[in-house]
């Protein structure tokens, strides 16, 4: 950023996006939730060495890219197999194989450290602020029905996480997993809520509806919470809902929350600058497995 955007209060947000790369916004073309232009920057002047995922030279292939919006999941798939669109960012799983039989699009791997899901509880409020009622939710979760309910039965386009950090890191390690090694145990479960001290209190749970994969995993959520005798509230809102939402640190039933399921890109968790926490800042989110970042493109 120039020294003057910098240099804004942190408490205010910027009114102008200047940064130094190799594209520049085009805010005249700007549809928001529609569409975004980005054109080559003709006076950038790359590094003198090989790309790095956000570092190093950057080397810009095109005059133009033009970022559309498409809702539905279908229809985006339509548009790339057309000629529509030339590419795909999350194709949905259930239209990769349509995809893979389409002479003019080719189906591949974006990231191969996957993007991790994840179930984040409150600290700040019961039940989830004392560790047994956690640890019952662990006890219980099973990651295969997460990562089938929206992967499917593709096991090579899935699979279960046991550590922190994202597999395919140096740091990966799976210390501290030995409660998702063995089998699930809803009895054990049940018995470790109770003395957690659960009353039977409504447990709010956001999912964003508007993310395929947020909406199936708050459905797989609600189902276990009820499985160990818990009552669900649901919050089925839009992504932008649940960020908002996520902020603040107000008791469930006045704004609040206790769980959201959630995902992020592998390299965000390739080292613990990059692991992000939830409303009390010191609660980390339990892994639910890790599903690959597909792409689809002409």
């Amino acid at each position: 950023m120039p020294e003057r955007v910098a240099a804004t209060d942190p408490f205010r947000q910027i009114a102008e996006h200047v940064g130094s790369g190799p594209m520049r916004f085009v805010k005249n073309e700007w549809v928001p939730g529609a569409k975004a232009v980005f054109e080559k920057f003709v006076d950038y002047v790359p590094r003198q060495e090989p790309a790095s995922w956000l570092a190093g030279g950057k080397r810009v292939a095109t005059d133009r890219i033009e970022w559309v919006t498409i809702a539905d999941p279908a229809t985006a798939a339509a548009a790339l197999q057309n000629g529509e669109v030339d590419w795909l960012e999350l194709p949905l799983p259930d239209l990769v194989p349509v995809l893979r039989k389409s002479r003019n699009v080719t189906v591949g791997i974006q990231d191969p450290l996957g993007n991790l899901a994840v179930l984040i509880m409150n600290h700040l409020y019961p039940p989830f602020n004392d560790v047994r009622a956690r640890r019952a939710i662990l006890m219980a979760l099973s990651q295969e029905d997460y990562m089938r309910a929206f992967n499917g039965d593709d096991e090579k386009m899935w699979r279960p996480v046991l550590g922190v950090f994202a597999p395919g890191t140096s740091l990966y390690n799976e210390d501290g997993g030995e409660i998702l090694k063995g089998p699930r145990n809803i009895d054990a479960a049940k018995r470790l809520l109770a003395e957690s001290g659960y009353a039977g209190q409504p447990v709010t749970c956001m999912a964003a509806q508007d993310l395929p994969n947020h909406k199936v995993w708050g459905d797989v959520t609600a189902d276990l919470l009820r499985h160990l005798g818990m009552r669900v509230d649901l919050a089925a809102v839009d992504w932008g809902t649940v960020i908002g939402r996520w902020l603040q640190k107000s008791p469930p039933g006045q704004g609040g929350w206790q769980m959201v399921p959630n995902s992020a890109w592998g390299e965000d968790f390739s080292d613990p600058t990059g692991i992000w926490f939830s409303a009390d800042g010191e609660s980390p989110g339990y892994r639910l497995g890790e599903h690959s970042s597909g792409r689809s493109g002409d």
